[in-house]
């Protein structure tokens, strides 16, 4: 069984805000969490899941996440998977633009152009 952590954080809405919380999985090393940010309100709610942080750790990361400018809760909550369920946090190839597209700012110009 893996133990998947569930952050569920309501803060100020602020893109800065979000970097930081997710700067807490950077420094451990740790792969980019599933999140969820939501807008209700004057409050952003996030939603973070990681089955890496284990839980030891989680409590640790979900106080320092209470102690950030601009949180005003974070609740905390543990949930038990089966390995052969455990989210796959490892990278996932990004598909090629096709060479018919033109990306935003590219100066390469379609033949139709």
């Amino acid at each position: 069984m893996t133990i998947c952590s569930s952050f569920t954080i309501v803060g100020e809405p602020s893109a800065a805000l979000l970097s930081r919380l997710l700067g807490f999985f950077s420094q451990h090393d740790l792969g980019a969490p599933e999140m969820t940010v939501t807008r209700r309100g004057g409050d952003m709610i996030v939603q973070l899941e990681s089955a890496d942080l284990g839980a030891q750790l989680a409590p640790v990361v979900s106080a320092k996440m209470g102690s950030l400018v601009g949180v005003r809760h974070v609740d905390l909550t543990f949930t038990e998977i089966a390995a052969d369920h455990a989210p796959n946090l490892a990278l996932q190839p990004v598909p090629a633009h096709r060479p018919s597209q033109r990306m935003p700012g590219s100066r390469h110009k379609r033949s139709s152009d």
